[in-house]
């Protein structure tokens, strides 16, 4: 999900399937899109199966005060820039290990991969409209460029 966005989505697009994610990404791009996936779950979570929640009290783990905050904090917590810390050690520490790490992104290129094909087949069972429709969702996602933030 983070992926296209840190590298780019052309680039993303050419060469997530050929090479290893190390090639793409470093190990803080990788432990900071863990985190935000970690912090950001349950408001995630929530929203997919239709509820809302009270914005005053944010389900974030790190971000917004936490869940000890009196709403006055706003940033990352020091909870979250440990977990981030340990999220990079531990990415770090897979990507040494050459038989796990290696073996854990070549298992991702071919599930990539496998995906893509499987989405190109769909593809060509979709009407025209729909066909049409699809091309013009993906054209805009490869156009989007989201703003700069720094961490």
């Amino acid at each position: 999900m983070c992926y296209p966005t840190m590298v780019g989505n052309q680039k993303w697009k050419i060469r997530h399937t050929e090479g290893l994610l190390r090639t793409l990404i470093t190990e803080a791009d990788e432990a900071l899109a863990a985190v935000i996936n970690e912090n950001n779950f349950e408001e995630w979570d929530m929203l997919a199966r239709g509820f809302e929640f009270d914005k005053n009290k944010r389900l974030t783990r790190y971000t917004h005060g936490g869940e000890e905050s009196g709403g006055a904090r706003k940033g990352w917590s020091i909870e979250g820039k440990e977990r981030y810390n340990d999220m990079f050690d531990a990415i770090d520490r897979l990507r040494r290990n050459r038989n796990y790490g290696e073996n854990l992104e070549m298992e991702l290129n071919r599930l990539w991969l496998e995906n893509s094909r499987s989405l190109k087949r769909k593809r060509c069972h979709l009407g025209e409209e729909e066909a049409q429709a699809e091309q013009h969702r993906r054209e805009r996602e490869e156009q989007f460029k989201p703003r700069f933030s720094a961490f």
